[in-house]
């Protein structure tokens, strides 16, 4: 083989290996492209999942707080009724003491 086709042939190999390195960058980049917004997708669906839950969080809160102030009322509408009850107690043996004396 005489030295220019050897040169040729060197050069042929040259761009043959640069083309196939040009190809498995861009592969590549494919790749991190797609994995990226595989990525991205599922963030955003992970995202939207934390907002459903966040709402039936606040919408769980908003009912517990509902039954809190519920049993709130309830006990002061108790503690009123069991001080009108010991008020009355109170007055009917006061009023059995003043009976007694008389």
């Amino acid at each position: 083989m005489s030295a220019a086709n050897k040169e040729l042939t060197m050069r042929i190999q040259e761009r043959n290996t640069a083309l196939l390195a040009e190809r498995q960058w861009k592969n590549l980049y494919e790749d991190i492209k797609r994995d990226k917004q595989e990525v991205v997708k599922r963030l955003q669906d992970l995202q939207m999942q934390v907002n459903v839950m966040e709402h039936q969080v606040e919408e769980t809160m908003v009912i517990c707080e509902e039954r809190v102030n519920k049993e709130r009322m309830l006990l002061l509408e108790l503690e009123e009724r069991h001080q009108a009850a010991m008020t009355r107690a109170r007055d009917y043996m006061v009023e059995q003491e003043k009976d007694v004396v008389h």
